[in-house]
């Protein structure tokens, strides 16, 4: 289906045909691979700790495709990785706000991001052990520190954007 909804017969009684829906919200972390995406190489990209691949592109890819079919403000209603050093977390939310910027030079209208996750969380499926979050959380005693990435996030928000300055300050390493 492409566009509004359109019914092959009447509609149901009081909905009409049009546009239901104000903004795409996309939900992206990594690549998954299915038979039509073979042809890429994944060899040698990096991991999380969960094993999953790091693919910022792929978010660029399915935001057009989505947008292809429902035209409207692309909203990243999750985006983050799991990384309990802290050791990429920056680089990969450095990665996915550029693939943003340039898809947004390509008429893809990006309006909002946010991050996945603040603070470290309970994850459904793996309990405490992934680190999703931009502040850790001790468990023991539920105190709070925020990391690196997190220091870095606030940064480009305070800036508007990742400056020289803060990409030498967090990417370097």
């Amino acid at each position: 289906m492409h566009g509004p909804i359109r019914y092959a017969a009447a509609p149901p009684a009081g909905i009409h045909e049009g546009r239901y829906y104000d903004a795409l919200g996309i939900n992206y972390y990594s690549a998954l691979l299915g038979e039509h995406d073979r042809r890429r190489d994944s060899a040698g990209a990096q991991l999380n700790d969960l094993g999953w691949e790091i693919y910022p592109e792929g978010l660029a890819r399915v935001a057009r495709w989505a947008y292809d079919r429902w035209p409207a403000p692309i909203w990243v209603t999750e985006n983050g990785t799991c990384d309990a050093t802290d050791r990429f977390r920056a680089q990969y939310l450095h990665d996915h706000l550029e693939v943003m910027a340039a898809a947004r030079a390509t008429g893809l209208p990006f309006e909002r991001y946010y991050h996945w996750c603040f603070v470290d969380n309970w994850e459904w499926a793996e309990g405490e052990v992934p680190r999703f979050g931009i502040v850790d959380l001790d468990y023991a005693t539920l105190e709070r520190t925020v990391k690196s990435s997190g220091r870095f996030y606030a940064d480009v928000i305070a800036e508007g954007g990742v400056t020289d300055e803060i990409a030498a300050r967090y990417l370097s390493s």
